[in-house]
């Protein structure tokens, strides 16, 4: 299930380096070059997730394309969205923006 946290949008992080494939991606934290050295490869599930992941969706959302997309059980892509996003979390290969984020605020 997710959590009230995770019902804003996901977005990918600034500075990652990417590159799409019709299969897979190749995604490059450059921002955490030293620490993460390796590219992460996204393919199959984790690749329609990724793709998902625009900065309009929460993670409910994505859970409810991929369920109707794949026409699986929408609780069993829920713990595989689940536990994919909060590896990207983990990784900071992703963020949580804040509800209402893309709406114009008034300057005085």
């Amino acid at each position: 299930m997710t959590t009230p946290a995770r019902a804003s949008a996901l977005s990918r992080a600034p500075g990652l380096a990417e590159v799409v494939r019709e299969r897979h991606c190749v995604v490059l934290n450059l921002p955490r070059l030293e620490e993460q050295q390796s590219p992460y490869v996204f393919d199959g599930t984790s690749f329609a997730i990724w793709l998902l992941i625009d900065g309009t969706r929460s993670e409910a959302q994505i859970v409810d394309e991929l369920a109707e997309a794949y026409e699986a059980s929408r609780d069993q892509v829920a713990g595989d969205v689940e536990v994919f996003v909060t590896r990207l979390l983990e990784l900071e290969l992703v963020t949580l923006d804040p509800p209402n984020a893309g709406e114009d605020s008034a300057v005085s």
